[in-house]
């Protein structure tokens, strides 16, 4: 094998292939000899290769959690989403963890995204998936995050909100932790799906008052206010001013609705005034240029 890597890197291909067919044909199971040819395959850029190779180190040593691993791997590399479902779910019977378990259900989730057919995708693939962790759920093996994070996934792909809001909400949510406020994104995102505008409102709220800063959480914010106004929805009394991010808003606020509000030109001069100092400030008015008349531009670029 190391003769054929030689050969490769020499320039010699045809003769390094041919030699490693000959080593491949014996079907090898020793891990140095597998690992030299899974080189020398992906330097032809040959994965497929790679594939036939541990299916027969695997049909040999069919207990072998490594060589299993390497199989589904391979599998992942090619785009061969069944096998690698297949692939997952033997690895699993021989060493049940979590981890190659949910590599199966991924598999799924995989299968459905690459399927033509949008029906069959939502029928069979995403169904099975969904009931191969509610499984685990009912039976409380679920671990990681990444658990949770597919379950998520799939309900959110059958259009199952509701569903993927408690598990957010619920005891699987404690554990999305990795990124910050993912839980809480999360939560927004199947409020906006279910239409539940004040929820949405009073977390983006919370959210802002918490990181001024990040606009996605205004876009949310603004959003939700429209869709109150026009469905004429009352706020309970319970507004408090006076925190400073709360005064930022307030500003973003009142551009938002200028007609309501006053002149967009001096609340643009007004926010200038409270925030220009601060580096998001450009892009935070650049959005509501749009408002101003073509014979204000001039005193904005001035400013």
């Amino acid at each position: 094998v190391l003769k054929a890597i030689g050969l490769q890197r020499t320039g010699k291909q045809d003769e390094a292939y041919a030699l490693a067919q000959e080593v491949a044909a014996l079907e090898p199971t020793d891990d140095n000899s597998l690992q030299a040819l899974t080189i020398l395959y992906r330097e032809m850029h040959r994965p497929e290769l790679v594939t036939k190779l541990y299916e027969a180190a695997v049909k040999k040593v069919p207990n072998s959690e490594e060589y299993h691993s390497h199989l589904f791997m391979a599998y992942a590399r090619v785009g061969e989403y069944k096998k690698m479902q297949q692939a997952g779910m033997a690895l699993y019977k021989i060493v049940p963890k979590n981890p190659y378990y949910f590599w199966s259900v991924m598999s799924l989730i995989m299968q459905s995204i690459s399927a033509q057919d949008e029906n069959l995708s939502k029928t069979m693939f995403l169904p099975l998936a969904e009931r191969m962790v509610e499984k685990m759920v009912k039976e409380d093996k679920i671990e990681a995050e990444a658990e949770v994070e597919l379950y998520y996934m799939i309900l959110e792909r059958l259009e199952k909100y509701q569903e993927a809001l408690d598990v957010v909400r619920g005891k699987l949510g404690e554990k999305l932790t990795s990124e910050l406020q993912s839980r809480e994104n999360k939560c927004m995102a199947m409020y906006k799906k279910l239409c539940r505008w004040p929820e949405c409102n009073a977390l983006s709220r919370r959210l802002l008052l918490k990181n001024s800063d990040d606009w996605q959480f205004y876009i949310t914010y603004f959003d939700s206010v429209f869709q109150l106004i026009d469905e004429s929805w009352t706020p309970p009394l319970e507004e408090e001013q006076g925190c400073n991010d709360e005064y930022k808003l307030e500003h973003i606020e009142k551009m938002n609705w200028p007609f309501f509000l006053g002149d967009p030109e001096e609340l643009m001069f007004q926010y200038f005034k409270k925030f220009g100092d601060k580096p998001c400030c450009f892009t935070d008015l650049k959005v509501f240029v749009d408002l101003l008349p073509s014979s204000q531009y001039t005193k904005v670029r001035k400013i």
